[in-house]
């Protein structure tokens, strides 16, 4: 039950929560048509995760290290030019440049999702590996480590989502930037580890000394995303603490303290999410 509580939340937290904020993002910058460009990019994500899990449970053909080289180097190269979509869509009006903005967003989903989604298909064919029978406990304890792990890392994502709304523009699109970039650089210590370990380059001494940092710190994008996160929490929190409670009416008011009172549980949410995740990759991951 431990492992796959760990797997799911080592490989799925990050991408989870930074599909969040550009979704986030996408739905403010361009709402009418956010949830087609999220739905149409998931799609295509899933699709290139699905062939290749496909692929790797029936054949000796796919290699992880090349399938995600394929996945990882298209997201470094578009990274600086979706930050700069990001910090121009308010700004520019040009049919040609939404066009293009709009194929950036559905572009960095797809490639997320396609990131994230293979562990998640592969997984549950190890479950009864090793075992006599499907009908035991063991195996019971494993769908009830992957799933949890799944429920609550989808609901911190989910309250991450609802609480950019909340939040003003600017603030959220410097969050996505800097979650972006902090993204980008655990990809690409990712393409430099696949690069020496494939023997596709000579390996320095910085390289390897970064390289067995990252090794070393298995956590340390996890908990820089957690951190992220709760900022946001927090934010959202002290403002619905702060809020004037202004109205032309009684039931404007009525109105304005409900969703006060729904922003503070969202915030909540967030912060049990984020403790249950830091828990689980930490002092789960010792008792393991």
């Amino acid at each position: 039950m431990l492992q796959y509580l760990i797997n799911i939340t080592d490989n799925t937290f990050v991408p989870a929560m930074i599909m969040a904020l550009l979704s986030a993002t996408i739905a403010k910058s361009i709402p009418n048509y956010s949830k087609k460009i999220i739905l149409f990019g998931f799609i295509v994500g899933f699709i290139a995760a699905l062939a290749y899990a496909v692929l790797k449970r029936n054949t000796g053909f796919a290699v992880r290290e090349y399938y995600d080289l394929g996945v990882v180097i298209p997201w470094v190269i578009i990274a600086i030019p979706l930050i700069i979509a990001i910090c121009l869509q308010k700004s520019t009006y040009n049919r040609t440049a939404k066009f293009f903005f709009t194929l950036l967003f559905a572009l960095s989903i797809g490639l997320i999702s396609a990131q994230c989604l293979p562990n998640l298909m592969l997984y549950p064919f190890e479950f009864s590996v090793g075992m006599d029978s499907i009908f035991n406990h063991d195996y019971l304890f494993k769908w009830v480590g992957y799933g949890v792990a799944l429920l609550v890392i989808l609901l911190t994502g989910l309250f991450v989502y609802h609480t950019c709304g909340q939040l003003s523009t600017r603030f959220v699109f410097a969050i996505t930037s800097l979650s972006i970039v902090i993204f980008t650089l655990q990809n690409s210590i990712n393409i430099l580890q696949i690069l020496i370990v494939r023997r596709f380059i000579s390996s320095q001494p910085w390289m390897m000394k970064l390289v067995i940092f990252i090794l070393g710190h298995v956590n340390f994008f996890t908990f820089i995303f957690i951190a992220i996160v709760l900022c946001l929490a927090i934010v959202l929190y002290i403002k619905s603490k702060t809020t004037s409670l202004v109205g032309s009416n009684p039931a404007q008011i009525r109105k304005l303290k409900a969703q006060l009172r729904s922003d503070r549980r969202c915030a909540l949410m967030i912060m049990a999410g984020t403790a249950i995740t830091a828990y689980t990759v930490t002092r789960a991951r010792y008792i393991f």
